[in-house]
């Protein structure tokens, strides 16, 4: 039986990635794994997950969520270095 923790370590982002996702989308975590990496192979879905990204740092801090905000801006984070060690 393969479990949730398989389906992350499958998927080419990380968890905190793939949770932006799913909040973004108002999916289960299983549902946005997918999403992400259909997203990860398409030409600009590299572009619409890192817009996903700041749209939930956005409505976090728009609703004062203030936790929610630093989590997120701490996957931006994570995202951006990620990309960046990938470029030559």
């Amino acid at each position: 039986m393969i479990t949730i923790e398989d389906c992350y370590g499958f998927c080419d982002l990380a968890e905190g990635e793939i949770s932006a996702i799913a909040e973004h989308e108002n999916l289960p975590d299983i549902v946005a794994i997918e999403l992400a990496q259909t997203l990860v192979k398409k030409q600009g879905g590299i572009t619409v997950i890192r817009n996903m990204i700041l749209d939930d740092i956005s409505f976090a801090h728009d609703y004062g969520n203030t936790s929610q905000e630093a989590y997120f801006k701490q996957v931006l984070s994570h995202f951006d270095k990620k990309l960046a060690n990938q470029c030559p």
